[in-house]
């Protein structure tokens, strides 16, 4: 007999309404426990769990952190550690890919990105991009950022700057140039050496160079004010497109002449930095527009060099940039400027110099700042740079902090570009005193007019300075340049000033232009000594470069009147009639013709004049 199995089947007996209700409860009451758990541990974490945490895991993340700082970190220069987000990392590489293509980067304001940057146990929100134009900038493991810390922080006192490849910016050479700047009360950024790791990889040595803020005028005394540029993104539009187009590279940039417009300041739009602040502030907002209208009104030429910029500033900033080769920081593109409020003048902030470049060794033209007061302060300031003592002095106050961070950069870049500078400056220290006293300083020539009651004299500045007409010797004999003797139609070509001296423009282009002196003839010929006639001394013109002390005498030449050139004999008697207009002229016979040699040059047989 069999006895069947009371065990289970796995069948429920329940009704299915029952099954489905049961497993709705179940789930809403995991629902509430998972709520009533979450809020627990935040309430727990708020009010102690947090330190208790972060107390028992500190021994590994120091231990964590140490060991990257043993592996990036050889040197005693600070490190930042910049931490980027993987799509934000992802389209920066991207960005540098079509940039190295090209040969240019192209940026704007949707290229920020968000990041984080930890200092000294500290984390910095900020926002970055790639940054630079030349794609020097965006080497392996050595892309060029630009950063703005976000909120209030700050890092290292500053809310705004760049990180860049030393070789960016000629190494060593770049920070002196800045020290030296700042030391003459020049604007110029702050500029350090650190170190890079990005997302956990050293990138090693980099430059930091502050950006153009507040905390850069505030850091050299100024007020807070605007700081302005001409816009140069329709220069590197065009120079991209020229670039990635036909006849590719540096020799594309000159084959359309009608685009040239765009490597001229002439058409450029100017702006300013922090455009969103200044519109929040009524003060900054009007001191904006004072300090656009200056650079507009300079750009057009309506206005002079005096009426927009501090001259003093301007004229020492010259003269350095001079002493250190650093022309290219003054090309207009690269140029930046500050609205002073309290002089109502632009003074110029330094940046990308490239400094004792070779490439840029050759001195600044004044002429694009022709003015007077700059003239002055450009010629005081050489005075005090090419003084030994001055680089004595620089050498005694940097010579230290030089060699360390030469000694730490030559753990990555190469001796021959960190060679100290001090040789190179004394050479250029002779160099600008002996671009102030020069050879020769105008041509000048007279137009010879025998028994006329004036005689034309021709003079053309042949140099980049101002230069003065001081007086007209013969010998010992000297009379002074009179403005009377100006033919108004040449006024153009002077420098007008309070007072009564003769004084040219800088030389404006490759081809002389003269300005017309109309001398009356009794005052040359008071020059010339008894018993003398007309012509047969040398006439020179004495000048000097505007506030050099130092005179240039220079010989005037003369400039005859066209004759019809002839064949001629001794026996013609217009060669009596030539040698008495013209007694400078010596005689001397040949077999058959004459030979006229006027000053050092003979035309055998014909007479040309």
């Amino acid at each position: 007999m069999r006895i069947k199995s009371t065990r289970s089947t796995g069948k429920s007996r329940l009704p299915a309404w029952w099954g489905a209700r049961h497993n709705l409860t179940r789930f809403a009451l995991a629902v509430s426990i998972g709520v009533l758990l979450a809020w627990s541990i935040s309430l727990w974490y708020t009010t102690g769990g947090r330190q208790l945490l972060d107390s028992l895991t500190a021994p590994l993340r120091a231990e964590a952190q140490k060991t990257v700082e043993e592996v990036t970190v050889t040197n005693d220069l600070p490190t930042l550690y910049f931490d980027i987000g993987f799509a934000e990392f992802q389209t920066m590489a991207a960005q540098r890919e079509e940039a190295l293509k090209v040969g240019i980067l192209l940026q704007d304001d949707d290229d920020w990105a968000r990041a984080q940057i930890r200092f000294q146990g500290e984390t910095i929100p900020v926002r970055l991009r790639l940054k630079g134009d030349w794609t020097d900038h965006l080497n392996a493991n050595k892309w060029s950022f630009r950063v703005k810390t976000r909120g209030d922080a700050t890092l290292l006192g500053m809310r705004s700057f760049s990180v860049q490849a030393p070789y960016t910016r000629s190494y060593l050479n770049e920070w002196l140039y800045y020290e030296d700047l700042r030391q003459a009360g020049i604007l110029a950024p702050r500029y350090s050496f650190v170190n890079v790791v990005v997302n956990g990889e050293s990138w090693g040595i980099y430059a930091l160079e502050e950006s153009f803020s507040r905390e850069l005028l505030e850091a050299q005394g100024r007020r807070e004010g605007v700081i302005i540029r001409f816009d140069e993104s329709l220069f590197w539009e065009r120079r991209a497109l020229l670039m990635s187009g036909p006849g590719e590279g540096f020799d594309a940039f000159g084959v359309d002449p009608i685009a040239r417009g765009f490597e001229t300041p002439g058409f450029a739009l100017v702006d300013e930095f922090n455009t969103a602040k200044i519109a929040a502030d009524p003060t900054l907002e009007e001191q904006s527009r004072a300090a656009l209208g200056l650079l507009r009104g300079f750009q057009s030429q309506t206005m002079t060099t005096s009426q927009v910029f501090d001259t003093d500033l301007l004229g020492r900033y010259l003269a350095h940039a001079n002493l250190w080769s650093a022309r290219h920081g003054m090309a207009w593109h690269n140029e930046r400027y500050y609205y002073n409020p309290l002089t109502s003048r632009l003074e110029l902030i330094a940046y990308d110099a490239l400094a004792l470049c070779n490439i840029y060794a050759g001195f600044l033209d004044l002429d694009r700042y022709d003015d007077l007061d700059v003239m002055e302060a450009y010629v005081r300031e050489v005075a005090r740079l090419s003084q030994p003592e001055y680089l004595d002095s620089l050498k005694a106050a940097y010579t230290g902090e030089f060699e360390r961070y030469r000694s730490i950069l030559l753990q990555e870049f190469p001796e021959d570009e960190l060679a100290p500078p001090w040789e190179a400056l004394a050479r250029r220290q002779t160099l600008l005193q002996t671009a102030l006293h020069p050879p020769q300083s105008v041509y000048a020539h007279q137009i010879i007019e025998p028994a006329a009651a004036t005689v034309d004299l021709k003079v053309a500045n042949i140099l980049h300075y101002p230069v003065v007409l001081t007086q007209l010797q013969v010998e010992e004999r000297a009379v002074d340049i009179s403005p009377d003797w100006i033919v108004e139609k040449d006024s153009d070509l002077l420098e007008h000033s309070a007072t009564s001296s003769v004084i040219l423009r800088s030389a404006p282009a490759a081809v002389p232009q003269y300005v017309t002196l109309r001398i009356p003839a009794t005052t040359l010929q008071s020059l010339l000594p008894e018993g003398t006639t007309p012509y047969s001394n040398t006439l020179q013109l004495v000048t000097n470069l505007y506030s050099v002390a130092e005179s240039t005498v220079v010989d005037v030449l003369p400039k005859y009147p066209p004759i019809l050139s002839t064949r001629l004999t001794p026996s013609q008697p217009s060669v009596a009639e030539a040698l008495q207009r013209y007694p400078f002229l010596a005689l001397a016979e040949t077999s058959d013709f004459l030979t006229l040699q006027p000053g050092n040059w003979a035309v055998e047989g014909d007479l040309v004049l």
